[in-house]
């Protein structure tokens, strides 16, 4: 399913968060980063980034934005966000664990039981980082 088909639906526009009214950007970019399935999973096609660190807390992020795109939730397990990691070729098995303990940022906070939520920051910068994507192609 294309993407600007899913933002046009009512289920999409009664669930978005407030954050989410002051993101602007191109159904178009988002189909250049993400792939929705028919049956509501999404793939992410590449996640920028200098080093595996950035690359890997980018695909946490972008994995938060593909989860609210298509569930409309802001919580994701991080087993979701490993599996892109290493499908996208950024997992490091001696330092994953370490990039997320120290990761010091505001763009998702993580429950005792693993479970990512993205916050407004972090809808912020998954739109910035959609929009980089985007105008690298």
């Amino acid at each position: 399913m294309a993407l600007a088909t899913w933002l046009a639906t009512a289920a999409f526009q009664q669930r978005r968060p407030g954050g989410w009214r002051n993101i602007t950007f191109l159904a178009d970019q988002l189909d250049q980063v993400f792939h929705l399935s028919g049956d509501g999973t999404f793939d992410i096609r590449d996640v920028p980034g200098s080093s595996k660190r950035d690359r890997t807390l980018n695909a946490y992020i972008l994995t938060g934005l593909g989860t609210f795109l298509t569930t409309g939730q802001q919580g994701f397990d991080s087993s979701t966000a490993r599996e892109f990691c290493e499908k996208l070729g950024c997992f490091d098995k001696s330092n994953h664990s370490t990039y997320l303990k120290n990761y010091r940022g505001s763009d998702f906070s993580c429950s005792s039981t693993k479970v990512y939520t993205l916050t407004p920051v972090g809808l912020k910068s998954a739109a910035f980082l959609v929009k980089l994507f985007a105008a690298s192609k």
